[in-house]
């Protein structure tokens, strides 16, 4: 007889002592709510995500305005943490409230992937997903 096991790995977990609060950020500022359950759904294993407010305002259908404000509601209420990486943020869900899986810290740099969005509109040349780039140089392979 053969058992079957649950692989599932597709899951996020939340602390049940932050969902009266989670219901009253909805009500305080649905955009803000939006904004975390979206970075929630599809945070990678260190609740990591580098994504552009234009990006997050055509997805989300709101003003770049309303999504600074919104982001910055999240990170002085600590529901995020926003971490500049150049110019551009990588947004951290706190892991306090939300995870997916446990990670560490180091002291003074945080080493993570993230799930990456880019907007074709913030792009200089339209996107050519699989096609071969005619304008970039081949580099050399030694074989």
């Amino acid at each position: 007889m053969t058992t079957k096991t649950n692989a599932r790995s597709d899951f996020i977990q939340l602390n049940s002592t932050d969902i009266e609060s989670l219901r009253k950020l909805a009500h305080r500022s649905p955009l803000a709510h939006s904004i975390l359950w979206f970075f929630i759904e599809r945070m990678d294993k260190n609740n990591a995500m580098v994504i552009s407010q234009t990006a997050l305002s055509e997805i989300l259908d709101a003003h770049r305005v309303s999504i600074n404000k919104a982001v910055k509601l999240l990170s002085e209420e600590n529901w995020l943490e926003v971490v500049k990486v150049g110019s551009s943020n990588a947004y951290v869900v706190n892991s306090k409230v939300s995870w997916s899986k446990r990670f560490t810290q180091e002291q003074d740099h945080s080493v993570f992937s993230a799930v990456v969005i880019a907007s074709s509109s913030e792009q200089p040349k339209p996107a050519r997903a699989g096609q071969p780039h005619d304008d970039l140089r081949s580099v050399p392979v030694k074989k």
